[in-house]
Formats: C-alpha cells, structure tokens, sequence
C-alpha cells in the first residue's frame, strides 16, 4: 500500500529535477562566459557583460527567449506528474480488472505521454514566440488530461479519456498553428513546412478523439466493451506512430535545407 505514494513522489521529484536542469542549462547557454568567449573568438565586445537597458530590441529577444525556458520547465513537472500517477497505477495491482487488458493501456498511456513530451520538445526547437496566459494553460491541460487517463487504466472509460487527450492535443496544434509567424523563420518554405505539419497532426489527432468518442458512446454498457478495449489501444499506439514519424520526416527536411543532418 505505500509503493503508490512512494512512486508518486519519487516522480514528482524527479520532474523537479528535470525542470531545474532545463533551466539550468538554459542559463548556462546564455552566461557572460559564453558571451565573452563569443567575443574573444569573434574580436567582438559589443555587447556588455552587465545586464541590457531595456529597449525595443531587447523586450523582443527576451519575449521570444524565455519560450524554451518556460516550456521545459512547466513540462518537465507536469510530464513527471502524469508519469508518476502511470507508475502509481501500475503498481497498484488491481487484479480485478477482468479481461480489461490493464497493462496495454498502461502502455499506450506511456507512449502518449512519451508523444506529447516528443511534439514539445522538437516546437520549441523550430519555432517560438512571445509566451501568453495560453502557453501556460494548454500545457496544464493536456497534462490533466493525460493523468486522468492514467487515472482510468482498467476500466472501459479509459476510451473516453483518450479521446479527450487526443482532442486537447489537437487544441494545442491549433494554438501552435495560430501563434507561429513566417517573419520567425530565415526560409517561408520551412515555416509551410512547419504549418502543414502542425494542421496534419490536429486533424489526425481531432478525428481520432472523435472515432473514440463516438466508440465509447456506441459501446458504453455494451457487452462488446470487453474486447473493443485491446483495439482502441491499438488505435491509440498507431496514432502516436504517425504523429512521430511525419514530425520526423519534416525535421529531416529542415535540418536538410539547413545543411545539416538531422540525428548529428
């Protein structure tokens, strides 16, 4: 009985840490050391070691700098918290789950966090803006709904609460679609790249959440629930796999126009 809370709270502190080595490592990328060895390599001391006046310039980069920073940050607690109520879950040892197949859900839950996790981090990579109230509230939610979905591992209303990841995560595609301006980008055609594949995975990721809505309405109560559980995993897990694999290819595409490869 206290492997649950100890799970818990080893997780949470793990996403603790993550979030100050995400900080951590940002700020070391941007330290007066950096700056000055920039300096000595390029014979260039224009920029003070001090902290900048605040002007228009500088409010723009700081805007569009600390993006990364926050997203780490609020992703690395809320991804640790979603994973830590996952192993809580798991080692909770139900065993009256029947034939609800606990373990391929707890899976697939794995690999949809592991997804989410996956699509933020390769945004913050390719594209940032300055943050607002909803860079702070799409991820908060998306996270309650992932550990809601762990929540109902075992039970066929574990569906219902796919469905409703999927569709947050289309909302947060939509968001990102909004926010992400061609005058960011050096090439136009890197951000239609971008866009395209931002409005490819909200439809995937929309129409998914509702095959799962409308199959969990059409089931719930049905004696088919039972064995229409293994499939909506399935389905889940091929989702995840579509999503990662076109974000690959078009990063593939990027780091190509850029002269670079992309797994060096």
């Amino acid at each position: 009985m206290r492997e649950k809370p100890r799970a818990f709270v080893l997780s949470v502190l793990v996403a603790l840490l993550g979030a100050v080595v995400a900080i951590s490592v940002r700020k070391q990328h941007q330290s007066p050391t950096a700056i000055s060895q920039h300096g000595a390599s390029t014979g260039s001391f224009e920029r003070p070691l001090a902290p900048d006046i605040l002007d228009r310039s500088n409010l723009r980069a700081r805007s569009v700098e600390v993006f990364p920073t926050a997203y780490s940050a609020l992703l690395s607690v809320v991804q640790g918290l979603a994973l830590g109520a996952l192993v809580a879950k798991i080692f909770e040892g139900d065993d009256g789950a029947g034939a609800i197949p606990v373990w391929m859900q707890a899976f697939t839950s794995l690999v949809t966090i592991t997804v989410v996790f996956y699509m933020y981090s390769w945004l913050v990579l390719v594209a940032r803006w300055t943050p607002t109230i909803f860079d702070t509230l799409v991820p908060l939610v998306l996270g309650m709904s992932e550990i809601a979905l762990v929540s109902q591992v075992g039970s066929t209303a574990w569906i219902l609460f796919l469905a409703l990841v999927q569709l947050a995560g289309s909302a947060a595609f939509l968001h990102s679609i909004l926010r992400i301006r061609p005058d960011l980008f050096e090439h136009v055609s890197v951000f239609v790249s971008i866009r395209k594949l931002l409005l490819f995975l909200m439809l995937l990721a929309s129409s998914s959440g509702g095959v799962a809505v409308f199959g969990w309405a059409w089931l719930n109560g049905a004696p088919a629930e039972q064995w229409i559980s293994p499939f909506a995993s399935a389905g889940g897990l091929v989702v995840g796999i579509i999503m990662v694999v076109a974000s690959e290819v078009t990063l593939r595409r990027i780091f190509a126009q850029y002269g670079l490869t992309f797994f060096r």
